[in-house]
């Protein structure tokens, strides 16, 4: 469970259903969730409400903007931006490259809810960690 207050996190996935499920056991873990389906969306949800978002949950291989494009204009917003970044293909969780970039860590789907939250609760406390899914 997460700290109190309630931590708001924007989950940026353009799978319709890793995002739906995603936001549904955040939500169930005591999160507050703003979904975005795409890279664009998420950068102009974080123009608008990034004062109130505490992590950024972002999927690296997307449509019309990569995650890795996203995390550097999300830096540029803010350079103190916590962002996790996701992803499904074959990605080292210990990629110095995204770490260099500023993302806080790195977790590859897919991920068990536990793993997810501790990830979550990692970069929330600011603690910029290089973390291995290999369990």
């Amino acid at each position: 469970m997460p700290n109190s207050p309630k931590k708001h996190l924007l989950v940026v996935d353009d799978d319709d259903l890793v995002r739906r499920v995603l936001t549904d056991m955040l939500r169930a873990s005591g999160y507050t969730v703003t979904p975005c389906e795409d890279g664009l969306r998420a950068v102009e949800e974080y123009k608008r409400n990034g004062s109130c978002i505490d992590l950024v949950i972002l999927d690296l291989i997307m449509p019309r903007m990569s995650g890795r494009r996203v995390l550097v204009d999300l830096l540029k917003l803010n350079p103190d931006v916590k962002v996790l970044v996701i992803s499904g293909c074959d990605l080292d969780p210990n990629d110095p490259e995204l770490l260099e970039l500023g993302a806080m860590g790195v977790a590859s789907k897919p991920f068990q809810l536990l793993d997810l939250l501790c990830h979550i609760e990692t970069a929330l406390s600011g603690d910029k960690k290089k973390w291995n899914n290999n369990k």
